[in-house]
């Protein structure tokens, strides 16, 4: 029986004979030939051996990967915003929530949902419209004050607050009028004289609106300014000098602060350059 076995044996030990004489025939003429190239020409020699030796290690940081940019239609959402549950909370900052709707961003401010049309992440500015203006072909008719208690937003540089009053004595005709809201209705800056009857208008709305110049001058430019919408800007902490070294902005949360998240690890302002 125990000859029986080795006779089954012996085929499989004769092919691992001849592998091992063959690899060991191969590995013979490789140290050959690469000896050969060191004495003759060294730099080829290093362009052998660096291939099969040099392995690379590098693999990208997880967070990094996390922290990518997610599109919502034609906008681009980056560190602060978190969007649904798209991103994950290291990515984002407290406060900074939007929607995405049919690809489209909207903000929430005080229960009122506007449109999201820009965001700049070099200075900090979002610009948005009240949706209510945008889903309509009627005349932009506001029926709340635009606040932003309670947010971390506030108006950015060229906001002014447009004055809207609707169903006015005629007395109040020399104001601006607001054409497309109908009759007895106006729109003036804040900070220009109250006329001494707009008491008795039926609304008065206080609207966020870019500056223009032509606000006052003529009778058509109301429904222009209103939908054009407004930009508020939140308080940097430190995301663009990380954006521009290559890194993704986000969050630690123990111990609390900004973060850089880079291709190799976190950082804490920015990342530093790559195979120095």
């Amino acid at each position: 029986c125990i000859h029986r076995a080795f006779y089954l044996l012996l085929p499989a030990l004769a092919t691992m004979l001849g592998f091992l004489s063959l690899n060991t025939h191969l590995m013979l003429g490789f140290l050959s030939l690469n000896t050969h190239l060191l004495r003759s020409r060294p730099p080829v020699a290093l362009l052998v051996f660096l291939p099969l030796f040099w392995v690379p290690v590098f693999s990208a940081d997880s967070q990094y990967e996390a922290c990518g940019a997610y599109d919502c239609g034609p906008i681009s959402i980056h560190y602060p915003f978190a969007v649904d549950d798209q991103r994950p909370e290291f990515c984002t900052s407290s406060g900074f929530n939007l929607n995405c709707t049919n690809n489209t961003p909207l903000l929430n401010l005080n229960n009122q949902l506007y449109q999201v049309t820009h965001i700049d992440y070099q200075t900090s500015t979002i610009s948005v419209v009240a949706e209510s203006i945008i889903n309509t072909t009627e005349c932009p008719n506001p029926r709340h004050n635009v606040t932003l208690d309670n947010s971390p937003f506030q108006y950015s540089a060229g906001v002014i607050t447009l004055l809207v009053y609707t169903d006015c004595p005629a007395s109040l005709s020399s104001l601006p009028p607001a054409t497309c809201l109908g009759e007895n209705s106006f729109a003036m800056p804040s900070g220009a004289a109250y006329p001494d009857d707009y008491r008795r208008c039926r609304f008065l709305v206080e609207v966020p609106v870019l500056e223009r110049s032509d606000l006052r001058l003529s009778s058509d430019s109301y429904a222009g300014v209103v939908e054009a919408g407004f930009n508020v800007s939140w308080t940097a902490d430190g995301c663009a000098p990380c954006m521009e070294s290559g890194g993704r902005c986000g969050y630690n949360q123990s111990p609390p602060g900004f973060m850089c998240f880079c291709e190799d690890r976190p950082y804490p302002d920015a990342c530093p350059p790559l195979y120095t």
